[in-house]
């Protein structure tokens, strides 16, 4: 109930399950799904990103698996406790261009259709996490832009998409 009208005869049906029912501007219930489905939905796809990158660098699947799992975990918890600005680590918001740098180079050499995506994880984690974004992380991954075709329509994945429909 978006209204807050009748929300109390749904709670107690759902009592035992302990749901979270909350009342949400009708106008912004798109909103609130798309969160639900960045937690749900894109915590897998990072899932399946970083299990991707950990086999093509030589991981077997169980091995990539359980490392994966390890990270995602830890990173969960120390978040759920701090806060992801207080728990986030890496490269990234230590400034570290030239990791960066090497990291997005080999994901491009070794999982292009992956490229894009790692690209625009490591864009957002320097926009939510660093103070230094216009200094140091918009010049980058502009210039980045500028050397590469980083276009939807151009990316790998559009491309899969257009010859699987066709």
């Amino acid at each position: 109930a978006s209204d807050g009208v009748g929300i109390d005869f749904p709670q107690l049906l759902l009592e035992g399950l302990q749901p979270r029912l909350v009342v949400i501007d009708e106008g912004l219930r798109p909103l609130y799904h798309a969160a639900a489905s960045a937690a749900a939905n894109y915590s897998l796809t990072l899932f399946a990103i970083a299990e991707e990158l950990y086999r093509r660098a030589g991981d077997n699947d169980e091995d990539a698996r359980n490392t994966v799992t390890r990270f995602m975990l830890q990173s969960i918890e120390r978040a759920s406790l701090r806060g992801p600005k207080a728990s986030v680590t890496g490269p990234v918001v230590r400034g570290d261009l030239d990791v960066v740098r090497e990291q997005m180079q080999l994901v491009e050499a070794k999982a292009p259709e992956l490229y894009n995506a790692f690209r625009s994880l490591s864009e957002a984690t320097a926009l939510m996490f660093t103070d230094s974004w216009n200094e140091l992380w918009g010049e980058f991954f502009q210039r980045d832009a500028e050397e590469k075709d980083h276009s939807v329509n151009g990316s790998p994945w559009a491309q899969r998409g257009q010859s699987a429909g066709e």
